[in-house]
Order: structure tokens, then sequence, then C-alpha cells
């Protein structure tokens, strides 16, 4: 590089010594990650309320009972443009729920979904760490750290850093179109990042991701994608990839692939039909800014602010292709969070993008801030787990005696009983958090990924505790099994029920958790019912003379929820 092009290009911020880009342990890793995608997936019952309506619906593909290219919940017509994360779902339950059990049969094929993320988002960092305009500094007198060794640390970082990210906790562990849409965005990302080096793999993953996100309910998202991809690939010079294998002239090509991806994607979703934009005018109350702004602020964390390190220590470099990349998949999720309905699912699937942007903030880290995050982190986790201990003893043992107080005025009627399984496993993590707090403040710690242990290990540790020691009260509010439990103390096992009113989650609790045959109000079979099930509030809206056919038996309050209820209802025969 000669003088003039040094004037006109700024150098890096990032300054990244040998010690520096030291790889973080891989079964370390692992072990965080595996113990990350198992809490939350494994022993609990179907939530309220996409994860309980996508369940139910796996189920009845997989039974036969609901048509697998237009399944709908009885009277609710369901408009499932996803239709991929579905069958996944009734496809293992068909295979495996003999051998594992329904409930982590249909959740198998997300688990690995979620875990499939998390290294496709490595990948995808790697590739963006390892050209040219991403790399460190070089030393006057060498000991500069070496491209694929920076590039391994960055990704170490990208990967911890998405752990971290406290929206991922939920959303991530929950059956249904998200999840699946996170994996396909992940994979997309991780194949541009690498096209700048390999040609046939990741024009597989670009055909294969673009596919899968137009059958997870996403056409738009991919298209959108494509169009950035090759935005991204044209910006791309072949100096930027000297550390790597080159790739030469061939780089336009790619971009036009790019574009014939897109245009491809655009013709699949038209012959679906499933290409119907649902956007929405942003509204401009300060309330709805308001909602969104604390949304995008615990949902991101600790993310949000690493990102907006890394816009400020690498603005003149933002044109470069590490950072080109992940800002147009940063700009289309800001998009949708703003023109759609779905914001926190749109926060969902640019998870890649903030962890790969708040990864290249690392290596620009003062020992100052990095201190800053250790300690803010430190005492901020180490009170949750504090809470929840506290909590799960005052639900135990009724001590202490406010604690105890609240969780019966919020869960009427619940009951702790001890369970050594979860126990064992909240106190082995706990060691975990202990050991790892011990080993980030023994000493100081040079790799560049440090400053994102304590981030990734605190929102693992505090995930694992809360599915672990909170499980049956999570299970107790968010599930229908003890609204259920009334309802079987009113009607008989085995006789038909006609479901009318409910809302596709009620439908779904009874569809898994009753033990009664459901048909439709519509249906020839319904006269032949003695049963109803509705709500109050669908009652209202019946037409008057309704209580001669039929008569109010019991209404029955969801324990955690005062305004969901469930009516039972018996016909009167004349």
């Amino acid at each position: 590089m000669n003088l003039s092009q040094l004037l006109l290009k700024p150098p890096t911020p990032a300054l990244v010594s040998k010690e520096g880009a030291k790889r973080l342990s891989r079964w370390a890793l692992l072990l965080i990650a595996g113990a990350y995608v198992l809490a939350g997936y494994v022993g609990r019952a179907p939530w309220k309320s996409a994860d309980i309506i996508s369940t139910a619906l796996m189920q009845g593909m997989a039974r036969g009972e609901l048509a697998w290219w237009h399944p709908a919940l009885f009277d609710h017509s369901e408009a499932l443009g996803a239709l991929l994360p579905y069958w996944l779902g009734a496809w293992s339950l068909q295979w495996l729920g003999a051998v594992v059990g329904t409930d982590l049969a249909v959740r198998l094929p997300f688990m690995l979904m979620l875990a499939a993320s998390l290294a496709l988002t490595w990948f995808g960092t790697y590739y963006l760490a390892l050209t040219t305009s991403a790399q460190p500094l070089a030393f006057a007198f060498g000991g500069e750290a070496s491209p694929k060794a920076y590039a391994r640390a960055v990704a170490d970082g990208g990967v911890l850093a998405m752990m971290a990210s406290l929206g991922l906790a939920q959303l991530g562990h929950e059956v249904g179109p998200p999840v699946a849409q996170l994996f396909f965005v992940s994979m997309l990302f991780a194949a541009t990042s690498a096209l700048r080096f390999y040609t046939l793999a990741p024009m597989v993953g670009m055909a294969v991701a673009t596919v899968g996100l137009h059958l997870s309910g996403a056409p738009t998202v991919a298209t959108l994608l494509c169009l950035a991809s090759a935005i991204a690939l044209w910006r791309t010079t072949p100096a930027d990839l000297a550390v790597g294998r080159k790739a030469g002239l061939t780089l336009q090509w790619k971009a036009l692939a790019m574009l014939g991806f897109a245009a491809a994607g655009v013709g699949l979703a038209l012959l679906l039909g499933s290409f119907a934009l649902k956007l929405v005018t942003p509204k401009l109350e300060w309330a709805e800014w308001q909602r969104l702004g604390r949304l995008g602020l615990w949902f991101l964390w600790p993310l949000w602010p690493l990102v907006l390190f890394t816009l400020w220590q690498w603005r003149r470099h933002l044109t470069n292709p590490h950072l080109l990349w992940p800002m147009c998949l940063l700009g289309i999720t800001l998009g949708q969070v703003l023109f759609t309905q779905a914001a926190d699912i749109s926060l969902l699937v640019g998870l890649p993008a903030f962890a790969a942007l708040a990864a290249f903030s690392l290596p620009t880290l003062s020992r100052a801030v990095s201190a800053l995050i250790d300690w803010f982190t430190l005492l901020f986790f180490t009170l949750c787990g504090l809470v929840v201990w506290v909590m799960w003893v005052a639900m135990l043992t009724g001590w202490p005696a406010q604690p105890a107080a609240n969780v019966k005025r919020l869960v009427p009627g619940f009951t702790l009983e001890f369970s050594w399984l979860p126990f064992i496993a909240a106190v082995v993590a706990t060691l975990a958090w202990l050991a790892l707090v011990r080993w980030r403040t023994s000493r100081h710690r040079s790799a560049i990924w440090k400053s994102l242990v304590l981030p990734a290990g605190g929102a693992v540790w505090a995930w694992v505790l809360l599915t672990t020691l909170w499980l049956p009260v999570f299970d107790y509010a968010r599930s229908y099994g003890p609204l259920l439990t009334k309802v079987e103390a009113h009607i008989p096992v085995g006789v038909c029920v006609v479901p009318n009113g409910v809302s596709n989650s009620q439908w779904a609790a009874l569809k898994l958790h009753g033990a009664w045959p459901l048909v439709g109000l519509k249906s020839d079979k319904a006269q032949d019912c003695t049963w109803m099930v509705s709500t109050s509030r669908s009652i209202i809206f019946w037409p008057t003379g309704w209580e001669k056919e039929w008569v109010q038996v019991q209404t029955l309050a969801r324990p955690a929820d005062d305004n969901e209820d469930l009516v039972i209802l018996k016909r009167q025969h004349p």
C-alpha cells in the first residue's frame, strides 16, 4: 500500500496482540451453548399463546387431522404462510413422538435450529472479520494477531453476544416460525459472509436460506436480504480478501447471482401466494415510540450499547464489507420494527447482525470500558440470581413471608413441590457462575472476547435458574393445564365437546390437555354433543333465546389471569 492510499484510507481502530486473539476453549463454548439451548425446551408444558397454538397445529398435522397445506383451528382460519416450521414439527412428532414424547419431539427441530443459529452466527462473523479491512492495525515491531486468530476471537465474541441478548431467551425457546426465521436468516448471513472467499457451499446455503425464509413466513425479508447481499458483495473488492482465498473478479458475478436469488424468491412467493405485504403505518404517538424504545432497550441488551460503540469507533470505515453487510441486515430489521406489528420477532431475526456488530467493538474497547461492563454485569446477574433463589425458598417454605405472599397473590392456588433434578441443575449452574466470576476477576485476561464472557454467562445462568427453580410456577401461570384440570371436574371424559367463541390458544389447550373429542359448531356432529365450552365475552353476543337450548354449568377462571375464563354449558334436552 503506497503513501497516497494510506492518506486516503484512515487506519483501523482495532488493536489486537497475539495474546488478545487467544482462542476461547471449544468445550467451554459448547457447554454454555448447550445449556442455553436445552434450558427452556426440556421439561416444560406448552405456554400461551404462539407456543401452544403451534404445538396443537403440529400434532393435528402429524395425526392427519389437519391439512398439511392449509392447517386451520376449527372455526379459526389461520392464514399460515409459514408452513415449513409446522411440517418440521409434525415430521419429528411422527418419527420420534413414540420415543421421546410429544412435547420434546415437537421441539427437537427448533432446538437444533437454535443451536445452528448460534453456530452460523459464529461462521458469519468469522468470515467478516477475515476481510482485510476488518484486520487490526499492524504493530511497529510485530506481535499483532494473525488474521485467522483475530477472526476466531471476534467470532467467539459474536456468539457470546448473541447468547447474552435478553430477547433471545423466550422467543428463541418456543416452537413456531420465529425460530425458523432466525435460523434461515443466520444461514443467509453466514453464506453471504463466506461468499467473499468460497463459492459452492455458500451458494447452496443462500438457496436453502432463501427458500426456507419463503416457506417460514418471511418472503419479504428473504427478498430484501438477497438484494442487500448483492450490494454488500458488489462493494467488496479483491483487496479486501487478501488474507483469505481470493474471489477475484467473480465477486460481481456472485452479486448478480444474489439478484437472481431475489428474483427467483419473488417468483416462488407469487407461486405460493405468500407474497402479501402486511405493512402498517407507524404510529406517531409518543406512547408508541416509548413502547418500541423500551422493547429495543431490554430485548437487545447488552448488544445495543456495543453496536453504538462499534459504529462510533469504526465511523470512518462504515462502507467496508465487514460493517456494510450486517448494517444492511440491521436496517432491514429496524424497517420491520417500524412497519410491521411483530416488532419482537423482527428484532429476533436481526440478532445475527446485532451480534456481529457488537463483536467488532471488542478490539476497540479500552480497559476502563471493559471493567465497567464486567462490574455492571456481575452486579446485575448476581442480584437477579439471588432474587430467583430467595423467591424459590419463599415458595417452598413460606419464608421470607413477603415474597411468599407476593407469589400467592400473583398465582393463587399454586403450591411448589420440591424436585431433586431441577434443584441439582440450578446448583450446578450457580457453581458454574461463581467459577466464571472467579476466573474473570482473578487476574487480567487479555483475550478480546473476555468482555462478553460475564454477560453471556450471566444470561445463561439466569435462564437456567428460571427454567429449573421457577419452571413449575411458569407452567402454572403460562400454561392451560390448571384450567383444564378444573374443566375435567365438570365434563365427563370421552364425551364430545363443542368449543365456541374460544381463542386459538384456548382451543389448542382443549386439544392438547383435554380428554374429549372436539367438534366444530358448524359440524353436523355438533347436534349430538351435550357439552359446550365458551367464554364470558362471547356469550354476551349470542342471539336472544340461546338459554332455552344451553344452560351455564360453571364459569372457570384461569388461576393466573382473571381476565381469561372458560364457561361450561350443557345442552337442554326437551
